[in-house]
């Protein structure tokens, strides 16, 4: 699982690999609908995997997501984005 700080200094973070140019999506857990776009997100993620599609280090991409999905199912506090 990822925190904001983890992302900001982890060299190797998916935060850090990023183009400068390239478009980003931000989820937090305070989002009412984040766990459920990243419980699709690994649907679809896991279907591509069995079509063999992705990089070999793409099954531990999906546990992190899991681990991340369940600590953001249990966030206390949940709200429409603003």
């Amino acid at each position: 699982m990822s925190t904001a700080i983890e992302l900001r200094t982890d060299p190797n973070s998916c935060l850090n690999k990023v183009r400068s140019t390239e478009p980003l999506f931000l989820l937090r857990a305070q989002d009412k609908f984040a766990a459920p776009c990243i419980e699709l997100w690994i649907a679809l993620t896991e279907a591509a995997m069995h079509a063999g599609e992705g990089s070999p280090g793409l099954a531990a991409k999906l546990r992190e997501a899991r681990s991340l999905l369940r600590a953001m199912e249990r966030w206390p506090t949940k709200k429409v984005p603003d």
